[in-house]
């Protein structure tokens, strides 16, 4: 089984299409934390990040893969019909997720890719949500697995 699906599945509801954002954009946790719906054009299919928005604060237009832009869609449905002034693209329960270090190191050691005495070592990458070992997973999947 491929890693990045059984990292993704072990993964509470509300992190995965937190992970699946990552995977398709490469952008850092707290720019995707902090994503809001303004910064989404569905019609489009693009997301942007404005100047001071990115770590390197240049603006940038991130182009939607389909399985990134159908998640998009599900996103928007979910808050639309549950939180609907939420202005995050990821939350929980209508509010912004802060951190998911815990879930994504439990999602890791469930998908057998990290043991239980590697949890402190585990650095959080700087350019991914991903930590090193399943960063890596994600990255390296070949399209045969």
């Amino acid at each position: 089984m491929m890693h990045s699906f059984a990292v993704r599945s072990a993964l509470p509801e509300e992190i995965r299409p937190v992970i699946t954002y990552a995977y398709y954009t490469g952008c850092r946790k707290g720019e995707i934390l902090r994503l809001r719906w303004t910064q989404i054009d569905l019609d489009e299919r693009v997301i942007r990040l404005e100047p001071g928005e990115t770590k390197n604060d240049e603006a940038r237009t991130i182009f939607m893969a389909p399985e990134l832009y159908e998640m998009m869609i599900m996103q928007k449905h979910i808050r639309d019909r549950y939180f609907p002034e939420c202005p995050w693209v990821f939350s929980r329960a209508g509010k912004p997720i802060l951190d998911f270090r815990k879930a994504w190191t439990s999602a890791c050691k469930s998908a057998g890719l990290i043991s239980a005495g590697e949890k402190d070592r585990l650095p959080v990458s700087s350019t991914t949500c991903a930590g090193r070992a399943c960063a890596t997973s994600f990255a390296q999947v070949s399209p045969n697995e």
